[in-house]
């Protein structure tokens, strides 16, 4: 039992000797030093008399007070003051010593509440500047503490030497005995530096726990002549210790320091702005509210309300918002703010009062142009020529350019560009939202604007001179471009074939050989599903900011004169993207399923039916219906997305990380195209998409760094890689004995013409005969492996295709089906 005790004895020793070693402070074990009692005369003050409805007394019931002194004697004197105000308020005091003049830590951690003195300069550089101004021939050594000063001082009086010294502590007798050192002894010499403006220190937590005390802090502040007379007392003789001057003080100047102290609170029915009503004693209070509240109610009744997410209060009535956020003008008892469409415009720094926008931009959400006849495109404003700017005749061209390629695009290939399209869209859909994140990486933030046809996202310049709900309707321009494009090209060279079928003979003649043998409906319709299938949620998320008008034109009336026409041809392009067009899709293959028209095989099948075969050949034959069923997904995460913008981030998070689980999940475990290497690129975007949502995450609450915006670049561009590493690996094993021949022929110069011409006649109908074959064995004819992309080269000659199947024997590395 002893050695228990002394064990615990030891440890609390140690516990002691760390907390005082760590919090730079000395309490004289458990004693403090506090000075004696002062008792008072007459304490009508009445802070000590005050009781809650239980009975007990408000200053009892709070902890201790701990106030920090240091060496020099007026600090001292300064806490003892104190020490005998609170005290005769009724609270309780502890006074502790500081170890090193190291300021902050104590406080940093809430340990102390007070110190009424901080000097914030010493005098060397005060002597110094008299001494060199008035070119005194004199040098003086500054000795440090008084433990020093005393050393040397006594030394040099053991051995009968002149010792001229000066010290804080005032000249015990009258000043005019200096009168010996000047010329007019009428007026007595000083040589106290000029005075200083002392501070003090207060901790945060004070606020919390004592928030009628800043009041009297505050007020606090003990003049140079009573501070020099307590100094002079404590020299006197016989001298007085600093609790005793600073008692005498305190009991001397009883009127002085009682205005410092607030008045007893009396209960009050309700407080004005800025103030908050809050219990002291048994009566109600009117406070100002401290840092982290506010109070906008004319009439509050309650205590003050604590600070929401988003903003900032320095305390009393102001609010600012945080960076990338909007605020309006103050209109009730609860601040609102909302996320900038475009974060540079809005507030820019820490914090910013309401209404502030950044330079050049004014405006709701910051969303105008604070300059007359300039228009907000790209986040910036630009001067707008009246025919259009070069980004608007540049979309033109890009647009022509991508619908003519997509005509050369193999259908195989169609589910790479519908994953990749939709994965690259989510991403922008997933940081959109986000101060400082990905999209402030400008060749990512075009990247991504591009892949999800938004204009606004990648111009340069002013593609057209048009704001507000024209502005909106123009992010239908694009989407709807492209597939413009496709039908005039088809028309186009329907009317070719019609009135020059000779110039068509020869373009087809150069046409990849994929395409030779189909029909003009069959490329152009082909075309257009890829288009649909990347264009969805584009279409779908400007028809709902087009009809909630969320953030883009918060200028115009929801449903308004303006706002209707557009509102209506949204809904109408919501109803046939996400209704008419998955309805029709499912009908049609129904239909065909129901007539056994599902073939899989060239053979026997019409023209009609070949159009059809494009809206299930992608797709596995016991997943034939999913084409419909992709554009409904397509619409829900635009849908969510959109929707989802005007709720906080904690029920945005959590919305998309269940709906996004289940989606992705789907993606993963359930793979509906019939080609491998999609499927290995379908599990990768959903595991993609995972982690950017865990990214977003993260940053929100850690923040945005270089490392993470590397981190979420790599996870962005990483499916897409691996899938390019994967299709060339694939594509290599499969044509390895045409290329090592194309190679073979390539490096040799013997033969002539007309051998090399034969044996590339040979080698295209070999590996036309194997493909016939392999094609025999599987029963599929054509299908996939004819719409596959190539060239007029060997390489790509003879229907080379990437099969969505192999048989057998003929498995390659990247086949799930053949891995050991």
């Amino acid at each position: 039992m002893l050695n228990n005790c002394a064990l615990r004895l030891i440890q609390w020793v140690l516990v002691f000797l760390i907390a005082r070693l760590s919090y730079n402070i000395d309490t004289n074990g458990s004693s403090f030093y506090n000075g004696p009692p002062c008792p008072l005369v007459h304490n009508n003050l009445g802070w000590d008399q005050l009781t809650l409805p239980d009975g007990r007394l408000f200053t009892g019931t709070k902890r201790p007070i701990v106030i920090l002194i240091d060496e020099t004697n007026s600090s001292k004197l300064s806490a003892y003051v104190f020490q005998y105000i609170l005290e005769a308020m009724g609270y309780r005091v502890q006074i502790g010593r500081r170890i090193q003049y190291v300021l902050g830590t104590e406080f940093y951690n809430s340990i102390v509440d007070f110190e009424m003195e901080i000097n914030p300069q010493d005098f060397s550089a005060t002597f110094t500047q008299l001494i060199d101004g008035l070119e005194l021939p004199v040098t003086i050594n500054f000795l440090g503490g008084l433990t020093n000063t005393r050393a040397i001082i006594d030394d040099a009086l053991a051995k009968k030497r002149d010792v001229l010294f000066y010290f804080f502590t005032p000249a015990t007798n009258n000043p005019t005995e200096y009168s010996v050192f000047t010329k007019d002894r009428s007026k007595p010499l000083t040589t106290d530096p000029e005075s200083i403006v002392l501070q003090k220190l207060m901790s945060p937590k004070v606020t919390e726990d004592f928030p009628e005390l800043p009041y009297l802090a505050t007020r606090y502040q003990i003049d140079s002549d009573s501070m020099t007379y307590m100094l002079k007392r404590m020299g006197s003789n016989p001298p007085l210790s600093a609790p005793q001057a600073a008692c005498e003080w305190i009991q001397q100047n009883q009127q002085t320091w009682m205005s410092w102290v607030p008045p007893v609170p009396k209960s009050v029915v309700s407080c004005p702005v800025g103030q908050g009503r809050y219990l002291i004693g048994a009566s109600y209070s009117c406070i100002a509210c401290p840092k982290d509240t506010y109070n906008w109610g004319g009439n509050n009744t309650q205590e003050c309300t604590a600070c929401p997410d988003n903003f900032d209060c320095p305390g009393g009535s102001t609010v600012n918002v945080k960076e990338g956020l909007w605020m309006p003008a103050p209109t009730n008892t609860s601040p609102v703010s909302y996320i900038c469409p475009m974060h540079d415009a809005c507030c820019k720094e820490h914090s910013c009062p309401p209404l502030s926008c950044a330079p050049q931009f004014k405006g709701t959400l910051c969303t105008e142009c604070e300059t007359q006849g300039k228009y907000l495109w790209g986040g910036a404003c630009h001067s707008c020529a009246s025919g259009g700017g070069s980004s608007f005749y540049a979309t033109i061209v890009i647009a022509f350019i991508c619908a003519f390629g997509l005509l050369f695009l193999p259908y195989e290939e169609a589910p790479t560009v519908e994953l990749l399209f939709f994965y690259f869209q989510v991403a922008r859909y997933i940081f959109e939202s986000q101060v400082n994140g990905i999209l402030k990486v400008a060749g990512i933030s075009t990247f991504l604007a591009i892949t999800s046809l938004n204009v606004d996202g990648f111009v340069s310049d002013c593609p057209l001179p048009i704001a507000g709900v024209q502005k909106l309707l123009f992010r239908f321009f694009l989407p709807t471009l492209i597939l413009a494009y496709i039908v005039i090209i088809y028309f186009g060279l329907r009317s070719l074939q019609t009135h020059f079928p000779k110039v068509n003979e020869v373009l087809m003649r150069y046409a990849p050989h994929h395409l030779r043998g189909d029909s003009m409906s069959l490329i152009c319709f082909r075309s257009v599903i890829v288009v649909i299938t990347f264009i969805v949620m584009p279409l779908v998320d400007s028809s709902l900011l087009l009809k909630y008008v969320l953030s883009q034109v918060p200028q115009v009336e929801c449903f308004g004169s303006q706002h209707a026409p557009a509102a209506a041809l949204a809904i109408i392009i919501i109803i046939i993207m996400l209704g008419a067009l998955p309805g029709l899709l499912c009908f049609t293959l129904y239909k065909l399923n129901l007539n056994n028209q599902i073939k899989y095989e060239d053979d026997g099948l019409t023209p009609i039916q070949k159009l059809f075969r494009c809206l299930y050949i992608i797709f596995k034959p016991e997943m034939y219906y999913m084409m419909p069923i992709t554009i409904i997904e397509k619409g829900v995460v635009s849908i969510l997305f959109a929707m989802m913008a005007k709720y906080d981030n904690w029920i945005q998070t959590n919305t998309y990380i269940m709906t996004l689980a289940v989606l992705c999940g789907t993606r993963i475990y359930w793979q509906p195209f019939v080609n491998h290497l999609e499927a290995y690129l379908n599990r990768e975007i959903a595991l993609g998409i995972l982690a950017m949502i865990a990214l977003r995450q993260y940053t929100d609450a850690y923040g945005v760094s270089t490392l993470t915006l590397v981190e979420i670049g790599i996870v962005i561009f990483l499916p897409p890689s691996l899938h390019l590493m994967r299709w060339i690996k694939e594509n290599y094993y499969k044509h390895k004995e045409t290329i090592h021949q194309v190679l073979s022929k390539a490096g040799s110069s013997v033969g002539s013409k007309s051998t090399r011409s034969q044996t590339q006649s040979v080698t295209a109908s070999q590996t036309t005969s194997a493909i016939t074959q392999q094609r025999s064995k599987l029963g599929v004819k054509g299908s996939v492996e004819k719409l596959n992309f190539g060239t007029r080269s060997t390489l790509r000659s003879g229907n080379l295709s990437r099969k969505p199947s192999l048989t057998p024997g003929e498995g390659t590395p990247l086949n799930p089906d053949h891995l050991q």
